[in-house]
């Protein structure tokens, strides 16, 4: 039998009790959370923060330096007027170099050999872990003006195919309303779930991916390209569909030789293509693209996968791991940037009429 509502405590006093007894089995929560996966811990590596424009961008921390004045990975930019061509390279953690240092970054090392041969060439590594084509296209409205570049190397793929709840475009401009009236309150809220161990354990859990050791770091899921087609999340789809891809690319080139640079592709190289494998459809579909565009923009392409099969490693790993190229993987990009410099006369004239 209940109690008489006379003896029953007061509405505003069950409601106060209500939320301390919430209050109470959260705190337990989180702390056997903090016990199983420890939380505070930065992610190791690359450093992001977040920007509403552009989703996020290079912060200060991590594993490597940080980001110059511009926002892009590397030393400051010496003075245009000190060299005679400087590349901007485009893309996502492969481009930026994960897991090498600055100096063996490909664009960093073809720039060594082009300068070698008598044109002084610097490099501005505008790679980014994680970036799509929308990306590349907000990073490049941002700098161009400072970096003016002779050659402008896009490498967006992987980021583009890889899989999400919603596309890039969504995701920008769902970030950019939580940032309006209710930004203040959607940032403290975000930085609680930052910190929270219980709730990258309900994360992990979701995603099916939950497990006794510290979580994986924000931007190893970002790059998710990694499920094979049929094992994609359902509920998941191209953070850029690949019609969308090829417009983006379109209108990077655009934008590009409205600046008075060249635009150049690259086609990344994968594991797959030292194995003899063949890529899933749904990425193949975005290397066609970059293909089909070059093809259609009258673009120089640098073709990754077609140079690290015409030049076998001999047995030597050219990947630090499933994606990323290491320091040998990035050596043999550049001297497929430099063949095509070579060979290709649009490239060849922009770097000779950069010297004069």
């Amino acid at each position: 039998m209940s109690a008489p509502a006379s003896t029953r405590p007061p509405l505003r006093r069950r409601v106060l009790l209500g939320l301390v007894a919430a209050a109470a089995v959260l705190g337990v929560a989180e702390l056997g959370a903090q016990l199983v996966l420890p939380a505070g811990q930065p992610p190791p590596g690359i450093a992001l923060q977040e920007d509403p424009d552009i989703l996020w961008t290079l912060s200060s921390g991590g594993g490597h330096a940080p980001p110059n004045r511009l926002g892009l990975r590397g030393a400051e930019l010496p003075a245009r007027d000190t060299v005679d061509a400087r590349i901007l390279t485009l893309g996502d953690s492969s481009v930026y170099g994960d897991t090498v240092r600055d100096e063996e970054v490909y664009s960093a090392v073809a720039a060594r050999r082009l300068s070698a041969l008598g044109c002084r060439v610097d490099a501005a590594n505008g790679g980014v872990p994680g970036y799509s084509s929308v990306q590349a296209q907000v990073l490049y409205g941002r700098v161009h003006a400072q970096v003016r570049a002779d050659v402008v190397i896009v490498g967006t793929l992987w980021s583009d195919a890889a899989p999400g709840e919603e596309t890039d475009v969504a995701h920008i401009a769902r970030v950019r309303a939580d940032l309006g009236t209710w930004g203040p309150v959607n940032r403290a809220f975000r930085a609680a779930q930052n910190s929270s161990a219980l709730f990258r354990a309900v994360r992990q859990m979701r995603y099916g991916n939950f497990s006794f050791r510290a979580p994986t770091p924000p931007r190893r899921e970002k790059v998710g390209w990694v499920h094979a087609e049929e094992d994609l999340p359902i509920g998941t789809f191209p953070r850029v569909p690949p019609t969308d891809y090829r417009a983006n690319l379109e209108a990077l080139v655009a934008a590009v030789r409205a600046d008075g640079a060249l635009p150049v592709f690259l086609l990344l190289p994968h594991p797959y293509d030292d194995l003899g494998l063949t890529l899933p459809e749904r990425l193949l579909r975005y290397r066609r693209a970059m293909r089909e565009s070059a093809v259609a923009s009258s673009v120089p392409l640098v073709d990754g996968e077609a140079w690290f099969k015409a030049h076998p490693s001999g047995g030597t790993n050219r990947f630090s791991d499933d994606i990323h190229p290491n320091a040998q993987g990035h050596a043999a990009i550049a001297e497929a940037v430099v063949a095509s410099v070579a060979a290709s006369p649009p490239l060849t004239t922009r770097l000779r009429a950069a010297t004069r």
